[in-house]
């Protein structure tokens, strides 16, 4: 486009008058056109041919100038194109598929029917019917079909069929996910996720940990731990190294485990430390419970049986070993162990002192001393 600025400068007034005066035309500014040379102009020339090709064999590109093809890629009818996309290397992209806007593909294969936008794929395989939408990075990964993949980073690792993973979901370093499972918001590394698992928001799961079918983890951390089919991890529950959750486990907010095993449909629902134990099944764990398994220089373990009932606020003073079926009462610190079948109380006597109150030195107002 020209562009022509004509300048003016104006006199004082003068009585009614004013005197103006043309200066002169600036002169013309040329069009700007950028200097290619030969081999680009070529390149860019025989890159619009490539596309045109491909339009001729059912290929929708709306704008061939904004879309970068390599002369290696393979694409099938049916697709279309979106500006600003890059296709690049030895790329495969099935039938039917809808890739961009702001695209970068490399060396890829795209099932049929898959859409792709706003994201950037490197040396990955999608299965049919994939989504991959709004800021995505995928390097080496494998996506099963019809999963979605979104604001998220997928790398080394395996997603299979039906999975949601995102937004804001970061999946690395070898990690597995089965299929149906939903990862959001959370993190996994060199990890292994089974079927039909929810995962988040918020969660962080790395080290070998495992996760069994159906399992539910929200919020929480797990280290180098099995967790098996149908638990419920969370919220801000730590799962530490060495630890095996049975099948229906329980794990509720603000429970640490630690290096410990615990038999299925046991019940750790809330602040509570299990460390350097063996749990047995259906154990009910009150809130406050404390495995205080560390002397000041070793570590003790301790033995919990099946269908136990661990009062709130127990402390077991590791090593102990309580029976199977043996409660604890509220409040106890258990320093020996329990025969099956009994009732452990270590805790002193309540005392009641009558009127000690008003007679006391003082007048006590509660909580408001002003």
């Amino acid at each position: 486009m020209l562009f022509k600025t004509v300048f003016f400068i104006m006199s004082k007034r003068k009585g009614n008058k004013m005197k103006t005066t043309l200066i002169k035309d600036a002169p013309e500014e040329k069009e700007f056109k950028p200097e290619q040379s030969g081999s680009s102009a070529a390149a860019a020339e025989s890159a619009q041919e490539r596309n045109r090709r491909l339009q001729r064999q059912g290929v929708t590109i709306p704008d061939i100038t904004a879309v970068w093809i390599d002369p290696a890629v393979e694409i099938a009818a049916g697709c279309i194109l979106y500006p600003n996309t890059h296709i690049l290397g030895q790329t495969q992209i099935g039938a039917d598929c809808r890739i961009g806007p702001d695209c970068w593909i490399v060396n890829a294969e795209i099932g049929r029917g898959s859409r792709i936008s706003q994201s950037q794929i490197e040396s990955s395989v999608l299965a049919a019917g994939c989504t991959v939408e709004s800021n995505c990075q995928l390097k080496d990964a494998q996506i099963g079909e019809n999963s979605r993949i979104m604001q998220s980073y997928v790398a080394s690792s395996r997603v299979a069929a039906d999975c949601v993973i995102g937004p804001f979901s970061h999946i690395r370093a070898n990690a597995e996910i089965g299929r149906g499972s939903r990862v959001v918001q959370s993190q996994l590394e060199d990890s292994r996720v089974a079927a039909d698992c929810e995962i988040g928001p918020f969660s962080h799961i790395r080290d070998r940990a495992e996760v069994g079918r159906g399992s539910r983890v929200a919020q929480s951390r797990i280290e180098d731990s099995q967790v098996a089919e149908d638990c419920n991890i969370g919220p801000f529950s730590y799962i530490r190294p060495g630890s095996v959750i049975g099948s229906r486990v329980r794990v509720g907010d603000f429970v640490e485990i630690k290096n410990s095993v615990i038999g299925e449909d046991t019940m750790i629902s809330h602040l509570t430390y299990v460390g350097d134990a063996d749990v047995g099944r259906e154990v009910n764990f009150g809130c406050g419970t404390v495995l205080v398994n560390y002397d000041g220089i070793e570590k003790h373990r301790s033995v919990i049986g099946d269908h136990a009932f661990i009062g709130c606020n127990t402390n077991l003073v590791s090593p102990v070993r309580i029976g199977e079926g043996a409660f604890t009462a509220a409040g106890s610190t258990i320093t020996e162990d329990l025969p099956p079948g009994s009732l452990g109380i270590a805790r002193a006597r309540q005392q009641i002192k009558e009127n000690w109150v008003t007679n006391r030195k003082g007048n006590y107002k509660g909580g408001n001393n002003k």
